[in-house]
């Protein structure tokens, strides 16, 4: 060791190792600033800097910043052991040493320190979207209800999606058989259940709920129901998910498909279609006239509240008078306020005279979007400004101000002086 080199720092300790709260990401963190054991790459396999017995050589690591690494890990779970690999990690290099010294002096990781991965703090449950037809004609063979297009999985295989099928003892052989067939699809832990319409009965709508549960332990379910449909009434479907959770700000159309039945009255036809919302949030009038075809229902950026859940129901009428429909369940998300300011991150020179003003006046809702701004919008700004830069800024005290603007008056006193500002924007209880 050089003798020269005094004061060498400890190599930094990994302090703490926790799951994101989607579960894809774990952030390693350290107790100091590292010298990010001489990787440089962007991106390297975590076993090059951390040890334990559920890492992979094919997991991910990325640095972060000098004392926090990013994993994308494929078998770590909460309570899962992770080291320091031995002698690979040492402190950040001080200004006052010399790369050399850095390099051969500094102290390295021990092989004694142990951490345990911790759960995320809020676990994002799983969302389960199904897509199936609600009403099946019994000319077809059978249908299928179908979850594979579900998410929040926390980035590896559902752990169990569980089938039942809710009905009753007294429907005789076709409940047996849906019974046995949502154990079956249980056991599997299959995305998809099928059944057969020949063990079912035209006219009669059979339910089902499916229970989803990723591996953090976050759970969601949904109910389905599917009715068969007559030979001789007309088959609707809908293409694509029948449940959909969407922004606010999603524009979207839904496409529905319709036909005769296969064994529908000789020269019958279909002469009504129409589309309609079955909650009463929203009136389709003007919406479904706009539609260049009757079986498409365009749905443009903002017609839908936040919070909302809507059912949409697409209907036909045939010349003989029977009717088929089926329906689409949208859910609506909430979103952000989102704080737009001008005027920020300028020096404002005392020879062009004027006030100086920093403008938040077009911050908007995201639930509404941005032709809706400000106070139209519902929003209350506010301005915490700090003052330094100069002793007399210094000493000013911080000055809270509710408004969409601030107004700075340049002076001579205030000649020097930075004004840092915390601009908030509030509507009810969200920030």
């Amino acid at each position: 060791m050089d003798p020269t080199v005094a004061n060498l720092p400890d190599a930094p300790l990994l302090e703490s190792v926790v799951f994101s709260d989607n579960g894809f990401e774990v952030y390693a963190t350290f107790d100091a600033e590292t010298n990010r054991a001489g990787i440089t790459a962007p991106s390297f396999s975590c076993l090059d800097l951390l040890v334990g017995p559920d890492l992979r050589h094919e997991d991910e690591c990325f640095w972060v910043s000098d004392d926090s690494v990013r994993m994308l890990p494929t078998a770590l779970e909460p309570g899962s052991v992770v080291n320091v690999k031995a002698h690979t990690l040492a402190a950040k290099c001080a200004p006052e040493h010399d790369a050399d010294s850095c390099t051969s002096d500094y102290p390295t990781s021990p092989d004694s320190v142990t951490v345990y991965a911790y759960p995320p703090s809020n676990i994002i449950p799983p969302v389960v979207q199904a897509q199936y037809k609600g009403e099946v004609s019994e000319c077809e063979e059978s249908f299928t209800i179908d979850v594979s297009g579900s998410y929040n999985n926390g980035g590896r295989s559902f752990t169990a999606i569980n089938w039942t099928y809710v009905g009753d003892a007294s429907e005789g052989a076709p409940y047996t058989y849906l019974v046995e067939q949502a154990r079956s699809e249980t056991a599997h832990a299959s995305s998809t259940l099928t059944a057969s319409i020949a063990q079912l009965v035209a006219g009669n709508s059979y339910q089902f709920t499916v229970v989803i549960r990723n591996w953090l332990g976050g759970e969601d379910s949904t109910t389905v129901i599917v009715r068969i449909v007559p030979a001789s009434d007309p088959v609707v479907e809908i293409l694509g998910p029948t449940e959909r959770v969407l922004a606010p700000s999603a524009a979207f159309e839904l496409y529905a498909r319709d036909e005769l039945g296969c064994a529908a009255t000789p020269g019958s036809d279909i002469v009504e279609r129409s589309w309609t919302e079955t909650t009463g949030n929203l009136q389709l009038d003007a919406v479904d006239s706009a539609s260049q075809r009757p079986q498409t229902l365009p749905i443009t950026a903002f017609m839908l509240t936040a919070r909302e859940t809507y059912v949409f129901e697409y209907r036909v009428t045939t010349s003989d008078a029977k009717t088929s429909n089926a329906t689409v369940k949208v859910e609506v998300t909430e979103d952000v306020l989102i704080v737009d300011v001008l005027g920020c991150n300028q020096t404002v020179s005392l020879a062009d005279g004027g006030a100086h003003v920093v403008d938040a006046q077009y911050s908007y809702d995201a639930e509404l979007g941005p032709s809706i701004a400000g106070a139209a919008a519902g929003i209350a700004s506010t301005f915490n400004v700090s003052f330094s830069g100069t002793p007399y800024c210094n000493a000013m005290e911080s000055v809270f101000w509710a408004s969409s603007q601030y107004i700075i008056e340049p002076s001579n006193a205030l000649a020097g002086c930075r004004l840092e500002m915390e601009i908030t924007a509030a509507k009810g209880a969200r920030t």
